[in-house]
C-alpha cells in the first residue's frame, strides 16, 4: 500500500486512492518480519503454531498519505474514491450478515 501510494505520488503527482481514508493497516518494518521468521526457524519450540507479526499500531490510509505528502519536495494532489462494500451490498442486494468493522 505504501510503495503504491508513493509511487503514484512521484510518478504522477497525484495519489488516487480507492476507499475511505479512516480505514486502517498494522505497518511492519520488513526487518522486524526476517528477524520473526529466523527465530521460528532456529527454535524448535516455535512448533507449527501461526504466528501474527504486527506492531499492534492502526495507522489509517490517512496518516500514511500525509506522511508521504510531507516528505516530497513537491505538491501531491488526493482524491479519495471507488466502491465500498456498503455500496456493492446496495448494488447488488446482498443482506449483511455479520459486520466486521
Amino acid at each position: 500500500m505504501a510503495s503504491i501510494y508513493l509511487a503514484q505520488a512521484i510518478k504522477y503527482k497525484h495519489i488516487h486512492i480507492k476507499g475511505l481514508p479512516d480505514r486502517y493497516r498494522d505497518f511492519v518494518y520488513i526487518d522486524d518480519v526476517v528477524d520473526a521468521f529466523e527465530k521460528c526457524i532456529r527454535d524448535e519450540r516455535s512448533g507449527s503454531y501461526i504466528y501474527n507479526v504486527c506492531t499492534g499500531e492502526k495507522t489509517s490510509v490517512k496518516v500514511l498519505v500525509d506522511k508521504i505528502i510531507g516528505e516530497l519536495p513537491f505538491e501531491v494532489s488526493v482524491d479519495y474514491s471507488g466502491v465500498r462494500l456498503v455500496m456493492c451490498m446496495d448494488i447488488l442486494g446482498i443482506i449483511q450478515k455479520l459486520i466486521l468493522y
